[in-house]
């Protein structure tokens, strides 16, 4: 996660990001609380939301009556020297009442509907995280729009395909996590609607055991309202790996020993964040990284500054 004092704003600045990316009109919402916090004057912002709520005409007088006691909260959290805290479960509640045709909005007010005491949303959507993804997501529009099958390793909430938006397309994708919760998120929060038919499906397994063929992935997709569990064969032609510091090799030497017949173009990231406990393999620099997964062809290599730190990537055929 991105190193700030306030990690309920460095979470607005990767929402920001992200609405940005998409073209949102909710992401000059989003903004004027970033606003108030770097703004010499800080009031306008403030004057803006409430006119925004003012002019929304599905509020009724109570639903406006809190959005301005929630704007007023947020201001002596952002904008002031106060020890309060934005809370950002509520900020997404008024958020959705100002905007309900902005589907993130939608999708996170049914995340914090389960896990309201959980913060790992937080680090998901920080502005490196957002940053890192569609920096991805760019560079694969240069090379390739289109695939058949999409696999993204180390998944978490699905979420790197709900940034897709449409810019990369594909007929199935698999979101492989060893965390069940997560997958579980995946499927009834991020990609619920992309469910159906498993086009977007999660995958709780370890890649590294996962069976392997020259024609794809062999696994168990499992239906996490009833628990019934199938075989699957997948056959990738996109695997993606944006964490893959959290995780030995041996997933890639997997698949350079097997050589799948639909010769994926693989994109992997790290970063040098050595110093975090889960981070068990980091790299120094690009070249680094390539030692550690080497590629008959490079389709793209580089680097992205962070704050305090620097993610690598690394796209091409094994």
């Amino acid at each position: 996660m991105e190193n700030s004092s306030n990690d309920s704003l460095s979470w607005l600045h990767g929402l920001d990001e992200y609405l940005l990316y998409k073209n949102s009109p909710a992401q000059k919402y989003v903004h004027e609380f970033i606003s108030m916090n770097y703004s010499e004057d800080p009031y306008p912002a403030l004057k803006r939301l409430i006119v925004t709520a003012h002019e929304q005409p599905s509020l009724d007088e109570q639903t406006f009556q809190r959005a301005i006691t929630f704007f007023l909260q947020a201001f002596a959290a952002i904008a002031t020297d106060s020890d309060k805290e934005l809370n950002i479960v509520e900020w997404t509640r008024i958020s959705q009442l100002i905007h309900p045709d902005e589907n993130l909005f939608t999708k996170l007010n049914r995340y914090f509907k389960y896990y309201e005491e959980d913060g790992s949303i937080a680090d998901a959507f920080s502005r490196s995280q957002i940053k890192s993804k569609t920096w991805m997501i760019d560079e694969l529009l240069k090379i390739q729009p289109k695939y058949n099958n999409v696999l993204v390793i180390g998944a978490w909430f699905g979420q790197l395909i709900d940034a897709f938006d449409g810019k990369i397309k594909f007929k199935a994708a698999r979101c492989v996590d060893l965390d069940r919760e997560s997958c579980v998120i995946s499927d009834t929060v991020f990609n619920a609607k992309t469910l159906k038919n498993y086009k977007v499906k999660a995958i709780c397994t370890d890649i590294n055991t996962a069976k392997l063929y020259k024609t794809g992935y062999e696994w168990d997709v499992e239906n996490f309202k009833d628990q019934k569990v199938f075989k699957e064969k997948f056959l990738p032609d996109l695997i993606i790996n944006t964490s893959s510091e959290h995780m030995d090799e041996n997933w890639f030497h997997q698949l350079r020993f097997k050589q799948m017949s639909s010769d994926p173009i693989v994109a992997i990231q790290s970063n040098n964040l050595f110093d975090i406990p889960e981070h068990v393999n980091c790299v120094h620099s690009v070249d680094h990284m390539k030692k550690k997964f080497p590629m008959k062809e490079i389709l793209f290599e580089g680097e992205l500054q962070l704050k305090g730190y620097k993610r690598f990537m690394l796209i091409g055929r094994i």
